[in-house]
């Protein structure tokens, strides 16, 4: 698994493992999957998340990858991946969401 790689998310995967291997806030993620930012909720996976909200766990990957390429994309410095490619998937993921 490449350190950063959004495609490299998984429905197992916690929002403080996402948050370590992508490098973006916590709050920021739980936030995103309208979670709370308490200790428990940090157990919870993207798996767990689709079966509370009924949603395919690929809609919620989708929705946690698009979120963390705007971030980067909104705090630039810090950013993994070019802008047209950001663009790009940001622009497919508001049609899928």
């Amino acid at each position: 698994m490449k350190q950063g790689d959004v495609h490299s998310i998984r429905p197992w995967m916690t929002v403080p493992y996402i948050a370590h291997i992508c490098q973006v806030p916590q709050s920021y993620l739980y936030g995103v999957l309208h979670l709370p930012n308490k200790r428990e909720s940090g157990h919870t996976t993207l798996q767990a998340v689709a079966t509370r909200d009924h949603v395919p766990v690929e809609k919620v990957i989708r929705t946690v990858q698009n979120a963390i390429l705007l971030y980067r994309q909104q705090h630039a410095r810090n950013s993994f991946v070019p802008a047209s490619f950001t663009h790009k998937y940001l622009t497919a993921g508001r049609a899928m969401t």
